[in-house]
């Protein structure tokens, strides 16, 4: 069961754009990939722009049907490293979510210059502080 409220839970599922609010009150755009109470995003050359995300933002979804704006919300990032079960899983959802995929070699890109987040709308989990990624 998911802490979510519904409209979060709903605008998560069928939107694919959301907005990163940063503690400085700078808004980011972003499209992301739904997963199980998060969005997945990656940011980086050939990608889009996403800085360094501190360990708390804001997150401002939008209703796809209406377009109003769902948040902002709670949110906390995590930093996937690439070999890892989680960047692996992230990166096969970014790539069915990603529109206009380039012809090969995107997942190795994203390896080697891109970074993939997990931003949780649930709540912080305790992560494995060298692989910084969410422990299992």
């Amino acid at each position: 069961m998911s802490d979510l409220s519904e409209a979060t839970a709903k605008a998560l599922a069928k939107s694919k754009v959301a907005w990163l609010v940063l503690p400085d009150e700078q808004t980011v755009p972003v499209w992301y990939a739904a997963a199980t109470d998060a969005a997945l995003i990656v940011g980086g050359p050939g990608e889009q722009s996403v800085p360094e995300l501190p360990p708390a933002i804001r997150v401002i979804l939008r209703d796809k049907d209406t377009r109003a704006a769902v948040g902002p919300v709670d949110a906390w990032p995590v930093r996937l490293q690439p070999g890892t079960e989680p960047w692996e899983d992230a990166a096969t959802a970014l790539l069915a979510a990603r529109q206009n995929n380039p012809p090969g070699g995107l997942r190795e890109h994203w390896a080697a210059e891109c970074t993939l987040w997990s931003i949780d709308l649930t709540g912080p989990h305790e992560t494995d502080d060298e692989a910084q990624t969410v422990s299992s």
